[in-house]
């Protein structure tokens, strides 16, 4: 969020990120903004049957990464310096089925 004060200076505050509802495999993306690495938690306690899918894609829809994880993979820290400044798309797939989707501002 941008503030302007009465001096005419102006601050950026902090992203936060908000999680609405409940699913069995929520995952967490976290440090917004992201930097170098971009890490994800899975924090649902039910097993995912299956390999885990990562997409990472420019708002615009070109594609940057297509990884692979175990499905027993909990935490996934993906570098993401090679990325420049904008807005990306981010999706877990599992057994062609989207799990998760979110937008990250690096």
């Amino acid at each position: 969020m941008k503030g302007i004060y009465l001096n005419a200076s102006t601050q950026f505050t902090p992203a936060i990120i908000v999680i609405i509802g409940q699913h069995p495999n929520n995952w967490l993306l976290y440090q917004v903004p992201v930097r170098e690495v971009l890490n994800l938690q899975c924090n649902g306690t039910a097993p995912i049957s299956g390999v885990i899918a990562v997409f990472i894609q420019s708002a615009a829809g070109r594609a940057f990464h297509k990884l692979r994880f175990s499905s027993n993979t909990r935490l996934i820290s993906i570098p993401v310096a090679n990325l420049g400044k904008g807005v990306y798309d981010i999706s877990i797939v599992v057994k062609g089925k989207i799990m998760w989707n979110q937008r990250f501002v690096k």
